[in-house]
């Protein structure tokens, strides 16, 4: 699903893996063709992404990350929510911790998403042979290779050991490393005075707001400056609820509004 016309590739170095994907599947798209992707269609992209899906897991999330608004669109459209917990103190496991206390399913393990569709694809998923799978299981890198993906190292610049059926990986031998000579300790130079925080107008600069369209910045004066108000709040004033979950998308994508758990909105 992509954010920009399904006749162009984005990113450029994609191109391969989107043909590649147009032959076995299908690209899609809401806009039309030669539409750029920009950054407000991404997280509007999202809700039909969880709308095809059966579940959506949030591995990491910041508050008020693209992540947690694709969330409330998953659990708006009533699809399955999992989530990945983290340490408290971890500004990227602030979003899946609320998750977590608000009814996400804790996920520690592959077999802990699994295992709940056990029963409705119980034609494809066999949990009894996950063990052997799992041992049999490895990346295929001549395949992600030849759609040119760049796979993730876990050694910058080293590749990945891979163990056969059986067998332990053989380590990678670590790097010969030498002390450095000690830098030549330079003048302090002079601090220089932090220059005063760009003029707001209002809570939002008015550069933002004028790149809203009538109907966003009348959705926008709507929301109160002190609390946090649902769907239904915005609908009562004569806004479809369409037409607010795609409004308030870009809003939030532009840093203007907040999207909470349980589908309410803040002014940022």
């Amino acid at each position: 699903v992509l954010a920009c016309g399904v006749d162009i590739a984005y990113p450029y170095a994609h191109t391969t893996l989107r043909n590649a994907i147009m032959k076995q599947g299908a690209v899609m798209s809401e806009y039309p063709p030669g539409t750029r992707a920009e950054k407000h269609y991404f997280p509007a992209r999202n809700r039909i992404i969880s709308g095809l899906s059966q579940g959506l897991l949030v591995v990491q999330a910041a508050h008020g990350s693209g992540a947690l608004i694709t969330a409330n669109y998953a659990s708006e459209q009533g699809r399955d929510l999992f989530a990945l917990p983290g340490q408290m103190s971890d500004k990227a496991s602030q979003g899946t911790n609320l998750l977590l206390r608000d009814g996400a399913a804790f996920v520690q393990d592959v077999s802990d998403i699994l295992g709940k569709y056990e029963t409705l694809f119980a034609d494809v998923l066999h949990m009894k042979k996950l063990p052997s799978a799992r041992a049999k299981s490895k990346l295929d890198e001549a395949f992600c290779d030849g759609l040119e993906i760049r796979v993730k190292q876990e050694r910058e610049g080293e590749p990945v050991p891979v163990a056969e059926h059986g067998q332990k990986p053989t380590p990678p031998k670590p790097k010969a490393t030498t002390t450095p000579p000690p830098a030549a300790v330079k003048p302090q130079a002079e601090e220089k005075p932090t220059p005063p925080p760009t003029p707001r107008v209002g809570d939002k600069s008015e550069e933002i707001l004028a790149t809203l369209t009538e109907r966003q910045r009348a959705m926008f004066a709507l929301l109160p400056l002190d609390k946090a108000v649902p769907i239904g709040y915005l609908v009562r004033e004569g806004f479809s609820t369409p037409e607010v979950l795609a409004n308030m998308t870009i809003l939030a994508s532009k840093g203007l509004v907040s999207i909470l758990p349980g589908s309410l909105y803040i002014r940022a």
